[in-house]
């Protein structure tokens, strides 16, 4: 499965936990283990990510995509929220909302585009 830029921090995060095993960082990232994100299959990231990429290029602010997968009843929603610049770059507020695993999770993240490669990332 190919990551994509705008889930990499998740994924990141989740694989630190596993590479960096250190007792101050596992405690730190512990709430990952109950969260809906932790209970991705190969399918819903798949299905997450094809609607996060659809919700940061061509969805209009305040309109949601959903996302749904019926082999494992996960599901979830992304909404642009608001579209600015940050230093020239172009940036969007995303609102996301998951559920898996019996776990429902919400976050707001701000994403900008790299103008040399067009692809979206997390902002600092």
């Amino acid at each position: 499965m190919t990551m994509k830029p705008f889930i990499l921090a998740t994924a990141v995060l989740l694989a630190s936990n596993i590479l960096y095993p250190t007792s101050a960082f596992a405690t730190a990232w512990r709430f990952l283990q109950y969260s809906a994100v932790e209970k991705f299959s190969d399918k819903d990231w798949d299905l997450f990510t094809a609607a996060g990429e659809k919700a940061l290029n061509q969805t209009p602010d305040g309109e949601t995509v959903s996302w749904q997968n019926p082999d494992t009843s996960s599901h979830g929603s992304i909404k642009p929220v608001n579209t600015f610049e940050i230093d020239g770059h172009s940036c969007r507020k995303v609102e996301f909302t998951s559920t898996a695993g019996g776990f429902t999770g919400h976050s707001d993240f701000t994403f900008c585009k790299d103008p040399s490669t067009g692809e979206w990332k997390v902002a600092q």
